[in-house]
């Protein structure tokens, strides 16, 4: 009887172990999982050569690794790419090409541990955020909606923090980093969505997206300051939305190349928005002007 008791707490102990070790397995693959590296849309055509050198920058400095090698002749467009669509370059003190242009030395604001202990942190932020906003279990469209619905009840609008990085982890930002945080949502979760500056070099800085088919632009940073994201009055906005809300001659994607036009009307009505409310995958907004009642559904 004994030999047999000793034999199942042998079972159960080996069993608790394998248990055990494939949950820290699992557990730190999980950590090992690298980000998705997203361009922002303007620059998608970019050639495949330069984005496979973003990439290996993006990744070395997700690592924590000092140097990376790519062709020096890429150099300006990596960099365009690195500074305006990576949120974790705001971690990166400086990255520039050795004398003999073999390589880039990447130096930190952070010693290596802190580093990876916040780059850690943001991709456990970034994938609570994706999972609230329903990535991979509602369309793109509702995602986006998500997102930005999301980003306007929940950022608080602070003039102390100014990269998207520190906004997903703080909750708060200027709103150039609160529009860039949502352009870097959309991309992570398959959708499409740009940089818009605007034009005569003020300070004003918005996003465009590609919402059911169309482009428009998005402004929920100014959602969030104006109503705390209880409207949707800058949501799908077209170029007479915008004229009407901005003091702006128009607006530029980062490299100045002016922006389509925008004149799709179909959200047009939610500049007037006072309030929304969500039931599954419909959205019914009212509207300022005899509250009427406009409503956005999801297939």
């Amino acid at each position: 009887m004994k030999k047999i008791f000793s034999f199942l707490l042998a079972v159960i102990m080996i069993f608790s172990f394998c248990a055990c070790t494939a949950e820290k397995e699992q557990q730190d693959n999980k950590d090992d999982t690298l980000l998705n590296y997203t361009v922002d849309s303007h620059y998608s055509t970019y050639d495949e050569s330069v984005i496979r050198a973003y990439n290996k920058l993006c990744e070395a400095v997700e690592k924590g690794e000092t140097s990376v090698k790519f062709n020096y002749t890429m150099a300006d467009s990596v960099n365009q790419l690195f500074y305006t669509c990576y949120p974790l370059y705001s971690l990166v003190s400086n990255a520039s090409f050795t004398e003999d242009n073999s390589a880039v030395t990447i130096t930190y604001i952070n010693d290596i541990e802190t580093h990876k202990k916040l780059v850690a942190q943001f991709k456990e932020k970034l994938n609570s955020v994706m999972e609230e906003c329903g990535y991979n279990r509602v369309g793109v469209n509702e995602y986006i909606f998500n997102v930005y619905t999301y980003i306007s009840k929940n950022i608080v609008i602070d003039s102390s923090v100014t990269t998207s990085f520190d906004a997903l982890l703080q909750g708060k930002g200027i709103e150039a980093a609160v529009n860039s945080l949502f352009e870097y949502l959309v991309l992570q979760g398959g959708g499409r969505a740009c940089h818009a500056i605007n034009l005569d070099g003020a300070s004003t800085m918005i996003s465009t997206a590609n919402f059911n088919g169309k482009w428009y632009y998005f402004d929920p940073a100014s959602e969030a300051r104006l109503n705390a994201g209880k409207a949707l009055t800058r949501f799908a906005m077209n170029d007479e939305n915008v004229k009407k809300l901005y003091s702006v001659a128009g607006f530029t994607y980062t490299d100045g190349e002016k922006i389509v036009p925008i004149t799709d009307k179909a959200y047009s009505s939610l500049i007037n928005s006072t309030e929304y409310k969500i039931d599954n995958s419909k959205v019914d907004v009212t509207l300022s002007d005899d509250d009427k009642v406009f409503s956005i559904t999801f297939n």
